[in-house]
């Protein structure tokens, strides 16, 4: 009986010993398998507020000149780029049924910027489109110039703008006079107007460089750019949490609400976090909620 006894025992302990061995071994495999995430967590510094582009310069002050009546062009006796004075005749129509021409007159003295129809063409006042534009050169200019939405929201009417254009050895500096959006084929784009005065030249159609600056703050949750997620839902990071169940502990991604505070492009500013939440930066597979990661800690970009 004893002796039975010992060899049940044995056997219970071999097969313990069996099913601790295939669990460790069976987990150590799983968790090879698992995706890589690499992570950081938020740190403290400042965002560089530097926004540049490249933008065309106009005149600040530019005007379309309309038909008020219907007819067809006879005559364009100006041409892009010409300085007309008040009252010169800029085109002639001949109009319909009725055997009378029309002089379209220029409105005020500048230049033309740009004609826009040509002898025999058809117009009408009804149509609303545009003979001729022409801007008065008052030594004020304007630059559109295209811009993210992450930066559209952090950018402000009155912000300073440093401009360098190509033959042009002053400094220029100009401000932001507007935000706007605007929907092309189905995607809205922003954009930011900067106006600036130079008498010096005429700098009309040159492209202008452009650095619009704003002062840097000290802040607490700043994470890398590509840190920083968008869905349907609005903006978003991955976290993980560590999570425990029979086979023992383990890293499990959840998805975490932020809100964009600012950005400099390369690192972003978010609350909704705290500065010991692990973010994660990358991962060797495409992340979902719930999801087991093995991870290791990424250094944070500067």
């Amino acid at each position: 009986m004893d002796k039975s006894n010992h060899i049940y025992i044995k056997v219970l302990a071999v097969f313990f010993l069996f099913v601790l061995f295939l669990t460790f071994f069976s987990k150590s495999i799983y968790n090879y398998n698992l995706p890589e995430a690499s992570i950081a967590f938020p740190m403290k510094g400042e965002l560089n507020h530097d926004v540049e582009g490249r933008a065309e310069v106009t005149y600040k002050n530019m005007s379309d000149v309309f038909p008020d009546c219907e007819g067809r062009v006879s005559e364009v006796r100006a041409a892009s780029g010409s300085y007309v004075n008040e009252g010169d005749v800029i085109i002639v129509l001949n109009k319909i049924e009725e055997d009378a021409k029309v002089e379209v007159k220029a409105p005020r003295s500048g230049v033309i910027i740009k004609i826009c129809v040509s002898e025999g063409m058809y117009v009408s006042a009804v149509q609303n489109e545009s003979l001729f534009q022409m801007a008065e050169p008052n030594g004020y200019w304007r630059s559109r110039m295209f811009i993210s939405d992450e930066t559209a929201s952090i950018l402000q009417i009155g912000n300073t703008a440093s401009i360098e254009i190509k033959g042009v050895p002053e400094d220029i500096s100009g401000t932001i006079v507007s935000i706007d959006s605007v929907e092309k084929d189905g995607v809205k784009q922003y954009s930011a107007a900067i106006e600036f005065a130079f008498e010096n030249q005429d700098i009309a159609g040159k492209m202008a460089d452009i650095v619009i600056g704003r002062d840097g703050e000290q802040f607490d949750t700043i994470l890398p750019a590509y840190a920083l997620q968008k869905d349907s839902k609005g903006y978003f990071v991955w976290t993980i949490r560590e999570e425990s169940n029979i086979l023992g502990k383990h890293y499990v991604v959840h998805r975490l609400s932020v809100d964009l505070q600012d950005t400099d492009n390369t690192a972003v500013l978010v609350i909704g976090i705290n500065s010991d939440t692990p973010i994660v930066t990358s991962c060797t597979e495409e992340l979902e909620e719930g999801v087991r990661v093995a991870y290791k800690e990424s250094e944070n970009d500067d």
